[in-house]
């Protein structure tokens, strides 16, 4: 009872202090129209640009690529007035964490065959600097969708590629599949993003062309990936294997292999220290500094669930 209390009056002296703190729509108004406030915030934002651009910094130590999965223009625009209005703003005023960055510039990313984009085709233009056609990964626009043999010469090499070859470190964390389009561009070339396991291989192409899970364990970058942390464990199980968690799902491979058990014996063969976990707790055990590899994929059997707003379906204990 103490403690539901305590809680209440934080809640409350919170609500206090941020109705205090927080400038009424009147004293916004009032700012908003003194033209030595714009011509402030114009010399602010000129200095921060100039600074950046005198500094001369050294080559950047480590380069992480965030990829918001659709976030254009008006979704960004109506995420930064949503949350300033929620912060007693206007909204338009506000600024999300790469309105400050020194540098900010707009991709133009679209398939060679078609004007609307999809992920795996515009992914390809992000993470290998190439235009490709609709539905294929990995490749240049001379494959073709589901052309087994047409991605032999097409393929193109990705920023995982590059990052391996300058001597880093790399790693791909996902919410989706890991084979899924999007970070499939980094390791995968496909004539199609949905050849996910050897089931949507068709018969013909199975002994040319590799699905994306074996390509993931395979081939290079895949298999030198150091991190790799996301969705889909279904399409590296067999189908006659069980989840080890959602009992009722099953693997999708065909060819009966267990792709999580060939990656961590390939780890042991080639004598690197590396660390499988699938739930949370086996993920908070793994000491960092004795572990050069880490599968902590398949944290969910298809794509891992958002809960943000919505009850969830199953334990977050492994999604957190």
């Amino acid at each position: 009872m103490r403690v539901d209390c305590w809680i209440q009056c934080v809640i409350s002296w919170t609500m206090i202090a941020f109705a205090v703190s927080a400038p009424s729509p009147q004293q916004q108004q009032e700012t908003f129209q003194d033209l030595d406030y714009w011509y402030e915030q114009a010399r602010i934002a000129l200095r921060k640009r100039l600074q950046y651009a005198n500094d001369r910094r050294p080559h950047a130590k480590n380069v992480i690529l965030f990829v918001g999965d659709g976030m254009g223009v008006a979704t960004v625009t109506a995420a930064r007035i949503l949350r300033g209005q929620r912060q007693g703003k206007q909204g338009e005023e506000h600024e999300l964490a790469w309105d400050s960055f020194p540098a900010v510039a707009l991709a133009k990313t679209y398939n060679m065959d078609a004007q609307v984009g999809e992920s795996s085709a515009c992914a390809t233009a992000l993470m290998c600097g190439v235009k490709t056609n609709f539905e294929t990964v990995g490749l240049d626009a001379r494959g073709r969708f589901e052309n087994c043999f047409s991605s032999f010469s097409s393929r193109v090499p990705s920023l995982i590629d590059w990052a391996q070859e300058s001597g880093k470190s790399t790693g791909i964390v996902t919410n989706t599949r890991i084979t899924h389009a999007t970070p499939a561009a980094l390791y995968g070339h496909s004539p199609s993003r949905y050849w996910e396991d050897d089931s949507k291989v068709p018969p013909a192409a199975r002994k040319s062309c590799k699905d994306l899970a074996r390509q993931l364990i395979e081939n290079d970058p895949g298999r030198n990936i150091n991190v790799i942390l996301g969705g889909g464990r279904r399409h590296w199980m067999p189908k006659v294997a069980r989840d080890p968690e959602q009992t009722k799902e099953e693997g999708r491979r065909l060819d009966g292999r267990n792709l999580i058990d060939d990656w961590v014996r390939d780890k042991k063969k080639r004598g690197l220290k590396a660390e499988y976990a699938w739930n949370k707790g086996q993920l908070e055990k793994i000491n960092p500094h004795y572990v050069d590899y880490l599968l902590g994929k398949l944290f969910f059997v298809i794509t891992m669930i958002i809960c943000f707003f919505l009850q969830c379906p199953y334990s977050t204990s492994q999604i957190k």
